[in-house]
């Protein structure tokens, strides 16, 4: 739900006053947004990522890849 929120203020608020830089930097500024929220859950449940299978790190990693170029 946070990740939709974040897309709706994208076109609306973000994005236009970002007209002036470069694309990686809007997009490396983005991410890094995201990783700075999503961090401290991330911290929170550390021993449950641990226990993932290479099976499950291999999905998760797919995922990622394939949802951003999608």
């Amino acid at each position: 739900m946070l990740a939709a929120f974040f897309r709706s203020l994208d076109g609306t608020f973000l994005r236009p006053q970002f007209y002036t830089l470069p694309v990686e930097l809007v997009v490396f500024l983005e991410h890094t947004l995201g990783l700075i929220v999503f961090l401290p859950w991330l911290i929170k449940k550390r021993q449950k990522l641990k226990a993932l299978t290479v099976k499950d790190r291999l999905a998760i990693f797919r995922v990622s890849v394939f949802g951003g170029l999608l």
